[in-house]
C-alpha cells in the first residue's frame, strides 16, 4: 500500500469528454487508453506508455450543473472513514461520503478554504482491473497490462484457456482475463 499522504491518482473531471482529449493530447502530447468505470467512459492518458492521470466525463446525473469541471487529485491513506472524519473536525468538509470501489475506500473532501480533494485507502493488492480492464497498478505506478483490441484479447484468451460469453464487450473480456491472471504486467 502506497505511504499515508502520498499522491496517488489524479483526474480530470470534464463536461466535454473527446474536447478534453483533443486538448491535452496537444498540449502534452499524450496517448489515450479508451477504458470504462462500469458504463462511464473513462481515459488513461499516457506519455511513453507511463500512465499520467485519469480524464472522465462529468455525467449530469451525478454532476449539479453549478460544478464546474476540475482536476482531482487522490492522497493515500489508511483509513478513508477516519480520514474524512478527521478532515471535518479539522473544519474541513466531506463532499461525497467514504464509498466503496473496486480499488479501496475513497472520499471527496474540501479544506476549510473549499480546495477539494479525494483520499484513497487502497486495498492491500492495489488492483484496478475492476474499474479499469488492462491496467493493474504496482507500486503505486499504473501499468498497461492488457491488450486492447478483439483480435488480440481473444488470442490471449485462446492462450490462456479462457472462454468469454457470447458478445462480450472489449472491457468485459479484459475483466475476465484480469481475474484469470492472464497477461498481468511483469
Amino acid at each position: 500500500m502506497p505511504e499515508h499522504g502520498t499522491f496517488v491518482w489524479n483526474e480530470l473531471n470534464t463536461r466535454d469528454l473527446e474536447g478534453a482529449h483533443a486538448f491535452y493530447g496537444a498540449v502534452f502530447g499524450w496517448q489515450f487508453r479508451h477504458s470504462a468505470l462500469g458504463e462511464v467512459p473513462y481515459l488513461v492518458a499516457k506519455l511513453h506508455e507511463t500512465a499520467i492521470c485519469g480524464i472522465q466525463p462529468m455525467i449530469p446525473s451525478q454532476w449539479p450543473a453549478d460544478v464546474s469541471p476540475h482536476w482531482m487529485v487522490y492522497f493515500a491513506v489508511q483509513d478513508c472513514d477516519r480520514a474524512a472524519g478527521h478532515v471535518a473536525a479539522l473544519g474541513g468538509q466531506v463532499l461525497f461520503p467514504p464509498a466503496d470501489l473496486s480499488i479501496g475506500r475513497y472520499a471527496v473532501l474540501s479544506d476549510r478554504q473549499g480546495g477539494m480533494f479525494a483520499v484513497l485507502a487502497s486495498t492491500p493488492s492495489w488492483s484496478i482491473v475492476g474499474d479499469l480492464p488492462g491496467f493493474d497498478v504496482a507500486g503505486g505506478q499504473l501499468m498497461e497490462s492488457l491488450p486492447s483490441t478483439h483480435a488480440e484479447l481473444d488470442a490471449l484468451a485462446e492462450q490462456a484457456g479462457v472462454t468469454f460469453p457470447s458478445g462480450a464487450t472489449v472491457a468485459q473480456k479484459q475483466a475476465a482475463l484480469a481475474e484469470a491472471g492472464a497477461g498481468a504486467a511483469a
